[in-house]
């Protein structure tokens, strides 16, 4: 399989390049992208400047046609900058171009929104869309975007989708073949045909032949672009998992950075990387800077995937912050006990606590920071299991109705009554929020009985799990406390919800106010457990 190889390099390129150092040129480019973290604002304001001038243009136009290609254009000044408003644009184009029954701009708009739910990980909604289209209206230009939004699909679900693990190598034949579909239909010297060429040549471990494709889609590409940044970006991966040349890899992927930055891109994916590869090597303020731009920009964009495969990233920065934070405390004990020692050097001393006690303070808040990010991910990881049980039932649904209309032979198996594939989702997917949340909130059923009376205590018979009573407060630790949406995500009935919550409530030791608020501040009990002060 072609993936093994590169999955086997990138394992020994990753134990490689964490002993190595900057080179001067890379140093130069760090500094440079470093610089350019003090302008990101003017960045901003420079991309919001560009979509308000494509959208005056569009105000003006009254030829359908125009106009529909000038909502096209807005949709692509959006693009990598506002997931939301991409697809807003594109689908005004889409129905107004249905409207002047013009059906080329039409299964081009549907195309380009079923690409945008592809990237923000909208799988099923994204292959919806596409299916939908009469493919008999496609031109040769047409149907090679929808071969490329194709093999986007395939790429996202073998590549980034870890939920259905059992289909990831008919996920990436499939991939495959629409790369050839998009090679036969493309232009030689286009981007798609180059690329796709590219993307055979590198999963085949062909270097050689990889970096001379992407030097001619470097030739094309418009210089200070997200596309040249997304050419680079796809060099450093040729030298990392093939050429296995650190130096090179560094310098691409800073070189991609730099033009993300100041192209405002919001679908980062050289920070991610970059983190990784410079944790041990930078300083932690430039390391703190281009994790907290990569965590930022993925919330702005609004990618379930993106979100979930950073969360690799916010975890090691965050332990980086950890041990920063311990060696700071460990000189402040150090330095405590030199006061005593030397007091001739009363006044140098403090002025050294000072500048201690300021960093950890604001190590302290960046600590706290990670902590939401955390819960956010945790919600964002169960919101995403909670989406693929409900395409479980759709599909078994549909099934159903198959075999309704005779299609036995088809579907006998897939709704034989044993084989209970909702619960199994069910039981799966709480298991996995159990075992997340426990993790980072290992003390949250010993806090939740602190305030109840002693006689209504919960006993969990397994440690690692929680049942339905504390797996519903849990979601309300995280923030989501309307009953309905706690309904919906657990699949429980409303009225399962609202008794489990009413029960709860009279069980209490403390008024329901303080109950709510100690529910919120979970933090201030473990800084009082630490302490030896009541909870009480």
């Amino acid at each position: 399989m072609r993936l093994k190889f590169a999955a086997i390099l990138f394992l020994l390129s990753a134990f490689s390049g964490a002993s190595q150092s900057l080179s001067p040129r890379n140093r130069a480019l760090l500094d440079s992208l470093a610089v350019r973290f003090d302008s990101l604002e003017v960045y901003q304001s420079r991309k919001l400047e560009k979509i308000q001038q494509a959208k005056d243009r569009a105000e003006g136009l009254e030829v359908p046609s125009e106009l529909v290609q000038a909502y096209l254009d807005v949709a692509d000044e959006y693009l990598k900058f506002d997931s939301d408003s991409t697809i807003a644009y594109i689908e005004k184009a889409r129905h107004l171009a249905h409207d002047i029954n013009d059906s080329e701009l039409y299964s081009r708009a549907g195309i380009l929104t079923a690409r945008m739910l592809v990237v923000i990980g909208y799988y099923k909604e994204g292959i919806d869309r596409i299916t939908s289209i009469d493919r008999k209206s496609f031109t040769p230009a047409i149907l090679c975007e929808y071969y490329e939004a194709m093999s986007l699909l395939y790429y996202e679900l073998f590549h980034f989708d870890g939920s259905r693990l059992e289909f990831r190598d008919k996920y990436e034949k499939t991939y495959h073949a629409y790369l050839d579909s998009v090679i036969m239909v493309s232009p030689p010297d286009s981007e798609y045909g180059l690329r796709a060429k590219e993307k055979n040549a590198y999963y085949d471990g062909d270097a050689e032949v990889a970096m001379a494709l992407n030097r001619k889609r470097m030739e094309i590409a418009r210089k200070g672009t997200i596309q040249e940044s997304f050419v680079y970006f796809e060099r450093s991966l040729i030298y990392r998992d093939i050429l296995r040349d650190y130096d090179n890899e560094i310098t691409c992927l800073l070189k991609a950075a730099i033009i993300d930055l100041e192209n405002s891109n919001q679908d980062v994916a050289a920070f991610t990387l970059l983190v990784s590869l410079l944790k041990d090597v930078v300083d932690v303020g430039i390391l703190d800077k281009m994790s907290k731009y990569s965590y930022d920009a993925m919330l702005k964009f609004r990618s379930r995937t993106r979100r979930l495969i950073g969360t690799d990233m916010v975890i090691e920065t965050d332990e980086i912050l950890r041990r920063q934070l311990v060696s700071q405390r460990q000189q402040l004990t150090w330095s405590l006990v030199l006061l005593s020692l030397l007091s001739v050097a009363l006044v140098a001393i403090l002025c050294y606590l000072a500048v201690l006690i300021r960093n950890g303070r604001i190590l302290t808040r960046r600590l706290e920071q990670s902590n939401r990010i955390s819960n956010s991910y945790i919600a964002s990881f169960f919101e995403l299991y909670s989406s693929y049980i409900d395409r479980l039932i759709s599909f078994r649904s549909r099934v159903n109705t198959s075999l309704r209309r005779g299609n036995t032979d088809y579907v006998i198996e897939l709704t034989n009554p044993s084989r209970d594939i909702t619960n199994d989702e069910l039981k799966h997917m709480y298991d996995s929020f159990d075992t997340a949340f426990l993790d980072i909130f290992p003390t949250f059923v010993e806090d939740i009985n602190s305030m109840l009376k002693p006689e209504c205590r919960i006993e969990v018979k397994d440690s690692g799990k929680l049942n339905t009573e504390l797996r519903i407060f849990a979601l309300i630790r995280l923030g989501v406390t309307d009953s309905s949406r706690i309904s919906e995500l657990l699949h429980y009935s409303i009225k399962t919800v609202y008794n489990k919550r009413s029960g709860i409530n009279a069980k209490l030791a403390v008024p329901k106010e303080k109950f709510e608020k100690m529910l919120s501040d979970f933090w201030i009990l473990d800084k009082k457990r630490e302490k030896g002060i009541s909870l009480d």
